[in-house]
């Protein structure tokens, strides 16, 4: 888990979806920006619960203050959850 300001540091143009947190949990806004970038997440051998434990995350974003980040590699593509946005960034950032 990342919680420093380094996440904010990613460029906006390398972000690929973004899913604000508004009226879903961050599991499944996780899930809502993956299917926007079109990823076959039901022919995927690896399911969510298989990256991270999603209870958990949603846990953890929900009841904390605005400075937790939560970064992974999910399907291939940098994540990064605040307690805002889900923001999804091309394969190829670094």
């Amino acid at each position: 888990m990342n919680t420093s300001d380094s996440a904010d540091a990613r460029p906006d143009e390398s972000v690929i979806a973004r899913e604000p947190l508004t009226h879903v949990p961050p599991s499944k806004a996780i899930l809502h920006a993956f299917e926007r970038l079109d990823v076959d997440l039901v022919g995927n051998d690896e399911r969510l619960a298989d990256l991270v434990d999603p209870d958990a995350l949603d846990e953890l974003v929900e009841t904390a203050d605005e400075s937790v980040r939560f970064s992974a590699t999910l399907w291939g593509h940098p994540v990064v959850v605040t307690t805002g946005a889900v923001h999804v960034f091309d394969a190829d950032f670094r």
